[in-house]
């Protein structure tokens, strides 16, 4: 499958990720990367050319679907503001695999996820995620100005009391 800014029935490259998540941001439809229903990973995924990466969803835009990751490991994800998602909202995140490469950074003048930063998920509500792994690297380089707290996280940043995670785990390094 090749595949640059044409979805393909799920995700193969990495500006086909940038591609999806700029759908979600804009609130547009997902269905040219959904497989029946489901936005699915095809194969590993190398970021390496991506820059800017913000994270799928937003505060007025939220992921709100399910997404299978299929095990399949996404690389080379760096200089983010947000993990691979920044906002779920009654979302089902399965099998995504964070790894090889990985290295996000948190800015304490970023604050438009409140000072919240996870690996997979940084703010997550209602949201259910299970069998994920987070690999990389995470520097949180503190909170908002506003001495609010912080959350961070491998997996989830910050999770309400609606949201599960399960079978996950982190192997990555994280700095506070």
């Amino acid at each position: 499958i090749v595949q640059d800014y044409i979805p393909a029935n799920g995700l193969v490259t990495g500006k086909g990720m940038a591609a999806f998540a700029k759908a979600v941001a804009e609130g547009r439809p997902t269905t040219d990367w959904e497989d029946n229903g489901v936005v699915t990973v095809k194969g590993e995924i190398d970021m390496s050319e991506v820059e800017g990466w913000t994270g799928i969803g937003t505060a007025d835009s939220p992921f709100k679907g399910k997404f299978n990751g299929g095990g399949f490991e996404i690389t080379d994800l760096k200089n983010t503001s947000a993990g691979l998602f920044a906002y779920c909202e009654g979302a089902t995140i399965q099998n995504v695999v964070l790894g090889k490469g990985c290295s996000l950074y948190y800015d304490k003048s970023y604050t438009g996820l409140g000072g919240a930063f996870g690996g997979i998920v940084s703010v997550a509500k209602e949201t259910k995620v299970t069998d994920c792994q987070f690999g990389g690297d995470m520097d949180f380089a503190g909170t908002n100005d506003n001495d609010e707290p912080a959350y961070v996280g491998g997996i989830v940043g910050y999770a309400d009391e609606k949201s599960t995670v399960e079978k996950s785990k982190t192997s990555g390094k994280i700095l506070v």
